[in-house]
């Protein structure tokens, strides 16, 4: 399952940037999320008619993962068209409010709808809810940004120069490193924290709530706190020292064995994750051009959201021979290189204006 939702985004990755690219960005977005409510709808469908079963549901998520390989980069490039510029940190900030307070309120809601309706009952909900958001997409103006007309050109043509535009550009080249880093050697955290649970700390299913938890408050907290107000010239310090500062905390908590202080450390760790996560995006936002918007912001995604799952399963891996806290302690180390490297750098790879 995992596999089917997230390899449509690592394969389908940097041709979505090409397609964004070319058309409307927020077309792209209305399309696709109108392919969501489809598959919502054959979930729900199938689920009260008792015809699902588990390769049924594997191929719904392999449809839903290549959506969201066109849908998750045209969310993330019309941010650009909605705000703008000077107001993309706030937006990013506010969404990453949104996104980690939704981690607590969707599973306490999904629930209680289990216990009162059901599973069919519970993608009913699901449905109008995302009815709701495609439905409220029609009302919603963005700004248009004027680009030189375009020569034609092949897709692939489109994807090299994507690539080379990437390659090229300090500070998306530099923050992609750092994403890719950080997304394989720290960010399985997460993924692994059932083991943690269970073989490290000797918890139960409460005690996985408490750490995931933990990790979610530290993430609202951080987007709560760029609310406060930082300015575009401390983002790149923000970035490199956050990977810093998640270094340690991982260090720490691979090498704790009491709970409590776990669940403080993860607290940490997720605090520095989200600061990480908004200060790269915002960064790469507002250093690139509009024409390659599309192309750079899928590759983002790509890393962003595919690397992990290699990281997890690499670490997965090297866990059933030598536990959990070894690959883990050994990923912060090298991130904490990689972090420290970067502050001493990091005044090379600034933007002040689109390259």
């Amino acid at each position: 399952m995992a596999l089917a939702e997230t390899g449509p985004t690592i394969l389908c990755g940097i041709y979505a940037g090409v397609v964004l690219d070319r058309l409307s960005h927020f077309w792209v977005l209305r399309f696709t999320q109108a392919l969501t409510v489809l598959y919502s709808v054959l979930l729900f469908a199938l689920t009260a008619l008792g015809a699902i079963d588990i390769w049924i549901l594997a191929a719904l998520v392999l449809f839903k993962g290549t959506v969201f390989a066109f849908n998750r980069p045209a969310r993330q490039t019309v941010v650009y068209g909605l705000v703008g510029r000077d107001q993309m940190l706030a937006a990013l900030s506010g969404n990453a409010v949104v996104f980690q307070s939704s981690k607590f309120i969707g599973p306490a809601i999904a629930g209680t709808s289990l216990t009162l309706t059901g599973t069919a009952g519970t993608f009913a909900i699901a449905l109008l809810l995302i009815l709701t958001f495609t439905v409220a997409l029609r009302f919603v103006q963005v700004i248009a940004v004027a680009e030189r007309e375009r020569a034609p050109s092949s897709v692939l043509s489109d994807m090299a120069e994507g690539f080379r535009y990437i390659v090229q550009h300090r500070t998306v080249s530099f923050q992609l490193m750092l994403v890719i880093v950080v997304a394989f050697c720290a960010k399985p955290i997460t993924d692994l924290l059932p083991g943690f649970a269970g073989n490290v700390f000797k918890n139960d299913a409460g005690g996985l709530a408490w750490l995931l938890a933990s990790h979610g408050i530290g993430a609202s907290a951080a987007g709560l706190w760029f609310t406060l107000g930082v300015g575009d010239k401390r983002l790149l310090p923000l970035a490199c020292f956050s990977i810093v500062g998640m270094s340690v905390s991982l260090l720490l908590f691979a090498s704790d064995p009491w709970f409590f202080v776990g669940c403080l450390l993860l607290l940490v760790t997720g605090f520095f994750f989200v600061v990480m996560d908004i200060t790269s995006q915002t960064l790469v936002q507002i250093s690139i051009r509009s024409r390659y918007r599309g192309r750079t912001m899928s590759i983002y995604g790509m890393a962003a959201q595919g690397v992990p799952s290699l990281g997890s399963l690499s670490m997965g891996a090297a866990a059933e021979t030598v536990g959990l806290p070894l690959p883990v302690f050994i990923g912060a180390c090298v991130t904490l290189i990689v972090g420290a490297a970067a502050w001493f750098w990091r005044g090379k790879f600034t933007a002040a204006t689109p390259e």
